[in-house]
């Protein structure tokens, strides 16, 4: 069985208001390699990382994600699991994902210290220098004129980053039998990815919130001139069965471990296994690989029936009808397999 990669954007996907993703975070759960797959760099992050304590005016929270680092730990912590960092300068500082590790992580914990404890009172000077030195590092390795700004050669495109990332992943990974998701909540990035031909390109999912779904499905559904980032497009994701879905596992999975039970009630137990929290989240997940368009999803009949009781029937409304079309299809193709 092929391992599961994914690539995951931070900001906006991941991250959403100093916060992990926790809907995006228990589908992460399912893959052997989470990679965040960023345009980060000490160019940008000296800004980025600063802000919060000089402009902002209430100091952030302790536990509040401001850096890189922060987004690390946070999703290891959870997952159990080293967590990778691909950078769209990794190129220019050795192989894919050492970047971060040999350069940028130490100079964001540095001056998330520094800023955190000084506030607007803090020396910058020390970490422009540095941004400097990068800076200079690039332009001769991209042969740009010096009067031109950083911002105007820095890579911004995901291709690149991603055919490289993807090239050095048997090496990353021990194996060449992959396959990849990419999570992004811009659709630009995706459709750059979508657009370029190359070796195992990865299934890109658009994210808004609790909502993922591969972003061909997504235009399928809301048209191709949706755009996730619209306000009432957004809103609608809110409500789609997907992001319910989604959110409805996190909810599920904190209630088990509240309470340290996999039944709600001891009349649940009555009506086990249908009722019982591993149920319930397997055929969540189950309906919403279908509802993004996998065909190879297979529901044990416990649980279909908990896709028909209680929260998990509200959530799914009518799409119950593409879930059982979908079951038919599997029985049809497993009778015509069999008689060949």
């Amino acid at each position: 069985m092929p391992k599961k990669v994914a690539f995951v954007d931070i900001d906006g996907c991941l991250v959403e208001n100093g916060k992990l993703n926790q809907a995006l975070v228990e589908q992460l759960k399912a893959y052997d390699e989470v990679i965040l797959f960023t345009q980060r760099s000490k160019f940008l992050q000296v800004g980025q990382v600063s802000r919060p304590y000089i402009l902002a005016e209430q100091v952030p929270a302790k536990e509040e994600i401001i850096n890189t680092p922060d987004a690390v730990q946070a999703l290891s912590t959870i997952l159990g699991k080293p967590i990778k960092v691909s950078t769209s300068v990794d190129r220019f500082f050795g192989n894919p994902t050492e970047y971060y590790e040999s350069r940028l992580k130490d100079f964001e914990e540095r001056l998330k210290e520094e800023a955190s404890s000084k506030g607007d009172q803090v020396d910058i000077a020390s970490f422009n220098l540095e941004v400097r030195t990068e800076v200079e590092k690039i332009r001769a390795a991209l042969g740009q004129d010096e009067r031109k700004s950083p911002g105007d050669f820095y890579p911004q495109g995901k291709v690149e980053q991603c055919q490289e990332l993807i090239n050095h992943l048997p090496q990353l990974m021990g194996t060449s039998d992959f396959v990849i998701d990419y999570y992004d909540d811009s659709q630009r990035n995706l459709k750059e990815v979508i657009d370029t031909d190359f070796p195992n390109k990865p299934t890109c999912m658009i994210v808004s919130g609790s909502y993922s779904c591969p972003l061909t499905k997504f235009k399928e559904k809301y048209g191709n001139e949706a755009d996730p980032r619209d306000p009432e497009i957004k809103k609608q994701l809110e409500n789609d069965p997907i992001a319910k879905l989604n959110q409805y596992i996190v909810d599920r999975e904190r209630e088990r471990q509240t309470s340290k039970s996999e039944y709600k009630s001891k009349w649940a137990e009555i009506f086990t296994p249908i009722n019982s929290a591993t149920t319930k989240i397997s055929a969540a997940k189950k309906a919403i690989k279908i509802l993004q368009g996998d065909d190879g999803e297979v529901m044990t009949e416990d649980e279909m029936q908990a896709l028909k009781q209680g929260r998990l029937k509200e959530i799914i409304g009518d799409e119950i009808k593409t879930i059982k079309d979908s079951q038919e299809e599997q029985q049809d193709r497993s009778c015509l397999w069999f008689r060949n």
